[in-house]
């Protein structure tokens, strides 16, 4: 498609996309270098050589610690951790300012296996009021019905119960 070899576009992209060493998958920068930066800076160092721009770039997140160098949490990155959705949010607290609402399988709220009960629960114990935003890969049947469906999911779970 580009007429590149995939070192040429993954050096255009430079530190746009980051090789997470747990599930060899790429991820985009924002997420990458949010959510449990501890747990994946540990992880890229374990890694080893081959992961050091990842642990470089997760280290400064963690040291420049200045009020307009905040992080964002994305639900289905932050799944694949070793621990509740909600105890990330609460790490992240006061440094919170963006939460991406999307399923594991790529899809939005409701769409999929991921519980976003407690995920508003600990948002609303945390009194987070800051942005949240729909993140979808999967676009099935299409953009209208999962935007509408999704907020209509979340929207009842605000409502009703949020266990």
């Amino acid at each position: 498609l580009t007429g590149k070899s995939l070192e040429e576009i993954l050096d255009d992209l430079d530190d746009l996309l980051y090789q997470d060493p747990t599930t060899q998958t790429w991820e985009t920068a924002d997420v990458y270098l949010s959510g449990n930066v501890r747990t994946k800076l540990a992880r890229a160092e374990q890694a080893g050589a081959a992961y050091q721009r990842n642990a470089d770039a997760l280290r400064l997140v963690r040291e420049v610690d200045h009020p307009n160098f905040q992080t964002m949490v994305d639900c289905c990155s932050g799944s694949t951790e070793d621990r509740p959705l909600p105890d990330l949010f609460r790490q992240a607290g006061p440094h919170m300012r963006h939460v991406h609402v999307n399923d594991p399988n790529g899809r939005g709220p409701g769409f999929g296996g991921l519980k976003f009960g407690p995920v508003l629960s600990a948002l609303r114990d945390l009194r987070y009021g800051h942005y949240v935003s729909l993140e979808v890969f999967d676009f099935k049947p299409d953009p209208q019905t999962i935007a509408s469906r999704s907020l209509g999911y979340l929207k009842g779970l605000l409502e009703g119960d949020l266990s």
